[in-house]
């Protein structure tokens, strides 16, 4: 392997590192939104369903998104971002 291979490769190896970071605090994510959503009286909506809608948004307009979550979009939007960033300049 020459020179210029091996830091193409390091490069490549950092870039998947931070996607794969990326993906599990999105899985993580998603776990802590679907607990947050799943204490809603009704968990999906029906288009013709304007009781259950009315129900839903009056549920959740007191509600406030609990910090992990707010950590855990931050930190996937993060890296996400480094990793293009990664990508671009190296």
């Amino acid at each position: 392997m020459s020179g210029n291979d091996d830091v193409v490769q390091a490069l490549f190896s950092d870039l998947v590192a931070k996607l794969k970071w990326a993906d599990e605090h999105i899985r993580q994510l998603e776990a802590c939104i679907n607990a947050f959503l799943d204490d809603a009286p009704h968990r999906t909506i029906v288009d013709d369903d304007v009781r259950a809608a009315e129900s839903f948004k009056a549920f959740h307009d007191s509600r406030v998104v609990p910090v992990p979550i707010k950590i855990l979009a931050g930190e996937t939007v993060y890296q996400l971002r480094s990793a293009l960033d990664h990508m671009i300049y190296g």
